[in-house]
């Protein structure tokens, strides 16, 4: 609790509250600019306190993160291929240092536990060329075999992704794709992955707990402001992804 309390977002969370509340008694001396600009602030200050409360950040994630449900054993027996998507990596002083982001780790572990569970042929790294590298390196410490891994390194997003992996010589959209990726972003990547592999179902990864009720889900936080800004830029990226096909 105490970590929370001295930590500088909620420190100046309460000093703008301060500071705002103090001009506000000043408000009839105020001219109709600077009231303007005072109520800008107090809604921008109001804001970026909802955003920071744990319960908002986890009530928009798990807004996302409830749409797709974990792969049945019945699925996975079909799949005829798996396929993990780049989420990022960390360039090091030189390429021997360079490492995967976390979230990266947790989608390749979680690709590599659904395709030993899976009758799938290829597991591919989807991404760009060094992060699908340091994924097949990965892939192959958790046991799956080198010549069961095919690379990907043409994608720059998700909505290249199903393009570039229907582009590889082993692979037809009339495969069974099952896509590994965080649960939060699979929404907008099954939606590009149905538009290419009509069968396509996802391996949610990094599944948060379904959001809880607490004294500390209601005061600021750092991380929840992270987790609500992830999510709010997904939500923008599955409205722009709509609008892109509007005319298709």
């Amino acid at each position: 609790m105490f970590k929370i309390v001295l930590s500088p977002l909620f420190i100046g969370l309460i000093a703008l509250a301060v500071g705002q509340a103090v001009i506000f008694r000043r408000w009839r001396q105020l001219t109709k600019l600077e009231r303007g600009a005072c109520l800008l602030l107090a809604v921008t200050t109001g804001v970026l306190l909802v955003a920071s409360l744990p319960i908002v950040a986890n009530l928009l994630l798990y807004s996302l993160e409830r749409r797709y449900p974990e792969p049945t054993a019945a699925d996975l027996a079909r799949a005829d291929v798996v396929v993990v998507l780049d989420g990022g990596y960390v360039k090091g002083k030189n390429p021997s240092r360079d490492w995967l982001g976390g979230a990266t780790v947790g989608r390749v572990l979680c690709g590599v536990d659904g395709f030993k569970e899976s009758g799938a042929k290829w597991l591919i790294m989807s991404g760009g060329k060094r992060p699908v590298e340091l994924m097949r390196d990965l892939a192959i410490q958790r046991g799956v075999p080198l010549q069961q891994i095919l690379l990907e390194p043409a994608s720059r997003n998700t909505f290249e992704h199903p393009i570039k992996v229907r582009q590889l010589a082993q692979i037809s959209n009339a495969d069974n794709i099952v896509v590994a990726t965080d649960a939060f972003h699979i929404p907008r990547a099954m939606g590009e992955f149905k538009r290419h592999f009509p069968h396509a179902v996802a391996i949610p990864c990094d599944v948060h707990a379904a959001p809880s009720v607490g004294p500390r889900q209601f005061l600021p936080q750092a991380g929840a402001l992270g987790r609500s800004t992830g999510t709010l830029q997904e939500y923008l990226g599955v409205v722009w992804y709509g609008l892109r096909h509007l005319g298709d």
